[in-house]
């Protein structure tokens, strides 16, 4: 791997994990199925995941999977929409 992709990852980790930290006694579950938890705190994190990788070409097809977990099916067309329109204006 070249040391930009692996700086850009630890960034990305850092900025997530720092999410996290910083949010630990204010924690709130909900759940995305009958028995599959999810914090807020997890959304936080994932959120500042999603960012970067949008705001990188490399994590493209990354961010698509988190939206494609995250979104139900009747939002996912709208959400991918704007992910791209988001994507696309980023690399002007």
């Amino acid at each position: 791997m070249n040391k930009e992709l692996i700086s850009f990852a630890e960034k990305t980790a850092i900025s997530a994990g720092n999410i996290i930290m910083d949010s630990i006694d204010k924690i709130k579950v909900d759940y995305k199925g009958k028995a599959d938890l999810i914090t807020n705190i997890d959304l936080d994190s994932e959120k500042s995941i999603i960012f970067w990788g949008i705001a990188s070409t490399s994590l493209y097809t990354v961010t698509l999977a988190y939206l494609g977990e995250r979104i139900n099916v009747a939002e996912i067309s709208i959400a991918v929409s704007v992910f791209i329109i988001i994507f696309e204006f980023g690399e002007f």
